[in-house]
């Protein structure tokens, strides 16, 4: 849900229309849309995909990507590694060691796809893809 700054998740495969979601990531609440740099919030995410038990998703607009080791049960459940940032609470489109793009920065990630053994990132204003080897 790219411009409510969020990621709907439900425990079961939804049997109805309307059926509402069991979890909201990125936001502490299912009525609130804030955009937000932290291990907790998200700004414009545009791609999800999971391991089954790992949660993978692009946050484009920190030019990240979070890491959650387990499938989150609950509202705002902060994610566990960070790709493309230094940290939690960085939102830079350049490695912020070296000014440039790197092996470790990101651009407006777009797709997002796991083709084992890697975590495969559409770079996008970098116009390049980038792999890592094996999950965090």
């Amino acid at each position: 849900d790219s411009y409510n700054n969020r990621v709907l998740l439900w425990n079961t495969f939804p049997t109805r229309s309307g059926q509402p979601a069991d979890v909201v990531l990125g936001q502490p609440g299912f009525t609130t849309r804030a955009a937000a740099t932290s291990a907790s919030g998200l700004n414009n995410p545009s791609a999800v995909t999971s391991t089954g038990q790992q949660l993978f998703v692009t946050d484009t607009l920190n030019h990240r990507v979070l890491v959650w080791n387990s499938l989150p049960s609950r509202a705002a459940a902060p994610a566990d590694h960070v790709l493309g940032q230094a940290n939690f609470t960085t939102a830079s489109s350049v490695d912020t060691a070296t000014g440039a793009p790197s092996a470790r920065s990101l651009n407006e990630p777009g797709g997002l796809t796991l083709a084992w053994p890697y975590v495969v990132v559409s770079d996008t204003s970098d116009h390049r893809v980038l792999l890592w080897r094996g999950t965090p």
